[in-house]
């Protein structure tokens, strides 16, 4: 998908009449379902002013520019790419990244500047980002035939201001994709000549505009690669069964047509997250083009840790399928499909009106998807097997639906994952059959460093272990020196949160997570993660040997009734309790699922804490240690 299209003469024409910025926000308007801001129609009129005067008179007449071009599952949009040929006849496209800043400072972090105080990718670093990405996922650029090349364009910044910019920091950036500014606008009129000023083709234009995703030979490669050396992915039993199945349901697509849905159920620790990484590293194996999607940013940032920097390009969100082409992925595992929405939206702007699961089933020709029908705990998840069954069926695509049973987290006691339920009201009497066998380890703390040490102390053991709580206390930004605010506070015990991502930060965006430096896979994976707690969203996906929980007031035993209760005043999640106070029973059966979920992270124990009395008592109860 993209805004516009023309040849560069064309361009320069209708700049000049003032019509660009209105074609530009009619199919802003029809394609997006939604009306550019005002910042964003003031960018275009600007930048590509000031690129048109740019261009005119450099020879690129029939050089070929495409304006807001969105990249294949993706819903990043770059500013502008030329398509044409140089003196040699060589296809290329340079993708240019336009800026209105006038000033910015270096702030000592490979590829960011500080604009305003704030931390920003440096455009250079976007627009080399965004050529790494068509290389690795775009059919048209993925052999290598068409040559890609990035540059930033600043048009309001003058060669006074720009000793930061080009700070020694930044060499190897500026080499791979360089600046040019309001002084060198003439330079990136040759620097684009000298690429494309001999004109594209009509077949150069069809095959960029109408090309979809098709992920690189050597990405395929680097994908299975990484997921066949990570040793605890290894299938068992039905696992096997579902895998195989899979497999085989991409064979057929590939030579017949014929699609598949394929729906994985099973409760926590029975392995879906497994079998999920391990067909796509089949698939990526025999070079079909795969896709892994998720909500959760958690588990998605720490699989891109593990794949390295072209794991974004697998690893995605399942908000990305609104534009693909149909059938146009082999194959999309969307693991924790419990978390899929009805329709998607960020802040105030509905990015889609279509159920994700829709959109998912439209773009594959296999689409799996793996489920824990007890872990949705927002009122806008709504991924269940009747939903996503109703619109493959619509469609006229068969569904073969697996329920996985082996237990594998919880020390592969499924009497204890019962047992959980049971005690949150989610399921019918469990047995305590696991703690008279010796299967898993629970215990109740009274006091908070009672717990963290017991945490700790596992950790030092050599186990991996970490802390979580309810989401009954605030999430705090960083203070001015990057420490961490410590939010979690009973009585005089503190600890923080996790650090938060960069797009949760209320002062506005960061920097873009690196590759293994993400705030959740920090927490997750590395051993300052046990200096700070995590909640509901860092921890879904994620398991440990030990994990301690914080069990907050949001969710309470009420002793003379004789059942569960919600407090959402206890409770600091604004989008969770969003449509719950209206409704006691559903509030109960939500903050359940959260608990549930914390309270099954542990391989071989959990530990708890309580800041209700009554609902300590209860859980001691039905240990039987009253």
């Amino acid at each position: 998908m993209h805004l516009y299209d023309c040849s560069v003469g064309q361009f320069i024409e209708r700049v000049t009449a003032g019509q660009i910025v209105d074609a530009l926000t009619r199919n802003f308007r029809s394609r997006l379902d939604a009306r550019p801001t005002d910042s964003e129609t003031k960018s275009w009129r600007e930048s590509l002013g000031a690129f048109a005067e740019t261009v005119s008179g450099e020879g690129l007449d029939e050089a070929w520019i495409v304006l807001e071009y969105q990249l294949p599952l993706s819903s990043s949009r770059l500013d502008c790419m030329l398509l044409g040929s140089d003196q040699a006849s060589v296809k290329s496209a340079v993708v240019l990244e336009f800026k209105q800043w006038d000033r910015f400072d270096a702030c000592g972090v490979p590829d960011v500047v500080s604009l305003g105080g704030l931390e920003k990718l440096h455009p250079s670093a976007q627009a080399r980002a965004y050529c790494r990405y068509l290389a690795q996922t775009h059919s048209a650029f993925a052999g290598g035939a068409i040559r890609l090349q990035g540059a930033a364009y600043l048009h309001n910044l003058r060669e006074d201001r720009v000793r930061d910019f080009a700070a020694p920091d930044y060499y190897t950036l500026l080499s791979e994709a360089p600046v040019f500014t309001a002084d060198t606008a003439r330079d990136l009129g040759r620097f684009v000549a000298e690429r494309t000023g001999q004109g594209a083709g009509r077949d150069l234009v069809e095959r960029v505009l109408r090309g979809g995703f098709l992920p690189s030979r050597r990405l395929l490669e680097n994908v299975a690669r990484s997921i066949a050396g990570h040793e605890p992915w290894t299938l068992l039993d039905e696992q096997l069964v579902v895998f195989k199945r899979i497999l085989a349901d991409i064979v057929r697509a590939r030579e017949t047509g014929e699609r598949q849905v394929v729906v994985v159920t099973g409760g926590p620790g029975t392995g879906k997250s497994v079998i999920a990484v391990q067909v796509v590293g089949a698939a990526a194996r025999q070079e079909y083009a795969v896709v892994h999607a998720t909500g959760s940013k958690a588990f998605t940032t720490n699989m891109r840790a593990v794949v390295g920097q072209d794991g974004e390009a697998i690893f995605r969100y399942t908000h990305n399928f609104r534009d693909a082409p149909p059938a146009s992925v082999d194959l999309i595992v969307c693991d924790e499909a419990h978390r899929l929405r009805q329709k998607t939206q960020f802040g105030p702007r509905i990015y889609s009106r279509r159920p994700q699961a829709e959109e998912i089933i439209d773009a594959a020709k296999v689409a799996v998807f793996l489920l824990d029908r007890q872990q949705s705990v927002r009122l806008n998840e709504t991924g269940s097997v009747e939903g996503i069954a109703s619109y493959a069926a619509a469609r006229g695509v068969p569904v073969q639906i697996y329920d996985l049973n082996t237990q594998f987290r919880c020390a592969g006691s499924e009497s204890y994952v019962r047992w959980v339920e049971h005690a949150l009201g989610l399921g019918a009497e469990g047995s305590l059959a696991w703690r008279r066998n010796g299967e898993y380890e629970v215990k109740i703390f009274d006091d908070p460093t009672e717990l963290e040490r017991a945490i700790r102390a596992r950790a030092d053991d050599g186990s991996s272990a970490r802390l979580v709580a309810g989401f009954c206390w605030e999430w705090s930004d960083p203070m001015a020196d990057g420490a961490l605010v410590p939010d979690v506070r009973i009585g005089n015990w503190e600890r923080p949160w996790n650090r938060k991502p960069a797009e949760m930060l209320r002062h506005g965006k960061g920097a873009p997570p690196v590759a293994g430096e993400h705030p959740y896979t920090i927490w997750a994976t590395r051993p300052e993660g046990m200096e700070e707690v995590g909640c509901i969203y860092s921890a879904q996906g994620f398991e440990f040997d030990y994990v301690g929980v914080i069990f907050g007031k949001d969710l309470r035993w009420d002793r003379r009734q004789g059942r569960w209760r919600s407090d959402l005043d206890m409770n600091c999640d604004t989008s969770f309790k969003r449509g719950l106070r209206r409704d006691e029973t559903l509030a109960v059966q939500q903050l359940g699922h959260v608990y549930r979920v914390l309270s099954t992270r542990g391989m071989k124990g959990t530990y708890f804490y309580f800041l209700d009395s009554d609902t300590r008592a209860r859980f001691g109860e039905l240990l039987g240690d009253a």
